[in-house]
């Protein structure tokens, strides 16, 4: 049996210890539900959280709605739930005291989900329920129900769970909690279950718990779960499943007929996934039935509703096409139309891939997820280049700022020494100027050419500082015609600046000039030959 579990931590909800206890309301007995059809259904455990019990670990006893949830998942897997009494399989001095209590008095033959409501604290809520059906003994049904012809009260009336944390021994994965066992008991630490309802199945009755290794083994448990005589023929049973799987598409109002119960115990048989549909389990039988080698050894093709073995090769139906698919079908209609809805969606998605005929798909969406991979590691890296642009635009904008006001200015120096202001008192305006509209400035205040800077610095007023440098290195005074030739000392001083790789402004080399620098003087300095 495969999805078997080991039992870790157990977690007991009934009482491990003496100790003071607080009880809800007392529950009125109910009429237990009729036993046909399975027996009657009766809640276990509902979710829950005990303030008043503490687990080793310290945290509160408590049972979730995913608890319950996985509980009858792993229940579908591994139908293994004993009936005991007082937990007497999980507590060693209850186990010595009682040893008969540790036997099984029963078993869960199934467990399903459902809800109540709940009043706690004033406050009504409603709460995720586990129920189960019980396979027991005249004799312990009516230690559970009691008896109404001598009168007699029941004993355990009421049930407490063991759950446990479930590990696949042959993968080793966690498979959640799953339901250990539930015990007998005349004092339930949940204070709101009902009382427990029990049934006796017949002998015959049909839960299946043998291993199905070949197709002898599918036709008996087919008989067992169909309450079948066990000398019916296989076309027989053949043709009571094919009455199954007629009214497996109908209402249970409509056929008289629980199928949902017949399907769920043929599934847990086949050991399928509790979410498989009616449809999906059928086909598992018709494929378990083909596939399953006969007695001999030998694998076995059969043909519905005929017991002679069929040599041909078996058509594959829609059914069970869209089961292999896990495509959710109700009949062989439904199945076709599904299974063609499919594949037309399969052709869509060719076309959008620009897939020829026969080509592999899986190759292609491999491609894809690559891609998509790939994609946010792109994204980061598009990202901090965009960063880095964004830097050295912001740095270029700078720098270019930093030019203009550089040039704004030289301009504002040569406008002063062209038109004889003064510096210090219109300077500050004109660079206000330049800076808000730096065209209107352009306009009014054109370049100066270099003749009219060299008149301008001929003015004996700015050419003080130029005649006591002149007298102090003893150079000759300038002879007349000194306008072109300051101009020519002009252009030649920036063409020495120029050859040492700097850029010498007008103004800036009349500035020189006025100190008293020299063409060879400049040369020299610059380091030029």
């Amino acid at each position: 049996m495969k999805n078997r579990f080991s039992l870790l931590g157990l977690v007991e909800l009934a009482a491990a210890r003496p100790a003071p206890r607080s009880y809800g309301p007392a529950v009125e007995l109910a009429v237990p539900p009729t036993d046909v059809e399975g027996g009657p259904w009766t809640v276990v455990a509902y979710e829950v959280e005990l303030k008043g019990y503490r687990l080793a670990d310290g945290s509160y006893a408590k049972i979730t709605a995913t608890d319950i949830d996985e509980m009858v998942k792993n229940f579908a897997r591994y139908p293994k739930s004993p009936l005991v009494v007082e937990h007497a399989d999980t507590r060693e001095t209850v186990a010595k005291l009682h040893p008969e209590w540790a036997e099984p008095r029963g078993h869960v033959v199934a467990l399903r989900k459902g809800t109540m409501t709940r009043t706690v604290g004033g406050f009504s809520k409603v709460v995720t329920t586990l129920e189960a059906r019980f396979d027991v003994s005249p004799e312990v049904r009516l230690s559970i129900v009691g008896d109404p012809v001598t009168q007699a009260p029941p004993t355990w009336p009421f049930c407490s769970i063991t759950t446990a944390k479930g590990v696949d021994e042959e993968t080793g994965l966690s498979l959640g909690t799953v339901l250990h066992s539930v015990s007998l008991t005349s004092h339930p630490r949940l204070a709101d279950l009902p009382r427990l309802a029990a049934s006796q199945a017949p002998a015959e009755h049909g839960y299946w718990y043998g291993e199905i290794e070949c197709r002898g083994d599918v036709l008996s448990m087919l008989r067992s779960v169909l309450d079948l005589p066990v000398m019916t023929t296989e076309a027989e049973v053949l043709s009571k499943l094919s009455t199954l799987e007629f009214l497996a598409g109908q209402s249970e109002e409509a056929s008289g007929v629980d199928t949902d119960d017949l399907i769920g115990q043929i599934r847990r048989a086949l050991g399928l996934d509790a979410m498989q549909t009616a449809a999906a389990v059928l086909a598992a039988v018709r494929t378990a039935l083909t596939t399953l080698p006969g007695a001999d050894g030998a694998a076995v093709s059969m043909s519905r509703g005929s017991a002679a073995p069929n040599t041909e090769k078996p058509m594959l139906k829609f059914l069970e096409l869209a089961a292999e698919m896990n495509i959710p079908a109700a009949n062989e209609d439904a199945a076709q139309a599904a299974v063609i809805a499919l594949a037309r969606d399969g052709a869509a998605v060719r076309t959008t891939l620009q897939l020829a005929v026969g080509a592999p798909l899986a190759g292609r969406l491999a491609e894809l997820v690559t891609a998509g991979a790939e994609l946010p590691k792109v994204k980061v890296e598009l990202a901090a280049l965009q960063a880095t642009e964004k830097t050295r635009a912001e740095a270029e904008t700078r720098a270019a700022a930093e030019r203009a006001e550089v040039e704004l200015a030289r301009r504002v120096d040569e406008v002063c020494l062209a038109k004889g202001l003064d510096r210090d008192e219109v300077g500050e305006a004109l660079l206000a100027f330049g800076r808000s509209d730096r065209a209107a400035f352009d306009a009014k205040y054109p370049p100066a050419s270099v003749q009219e800077l060299a008149q301008r610095a001929q003015d004996p007023a700015r050419l003080g500082t130029v005649a006591t440098a002149t007298k102090t290195s003893e150079q000759p005074k300038p002879a007349p015609g000194a306008k072109v030739e300051l101009s020519q000392q002009i252009a030649e001083l920036r063409g020495v600046y120029a050859e040492a790789g700097y850029e010498l402004s007008v103004s800036e080399a009349v500035d020189h000039l006025q100190r008293g620098e020299t063409i060879e003087a400049a040369r020299k300095h610059l380091q030029l030959g």
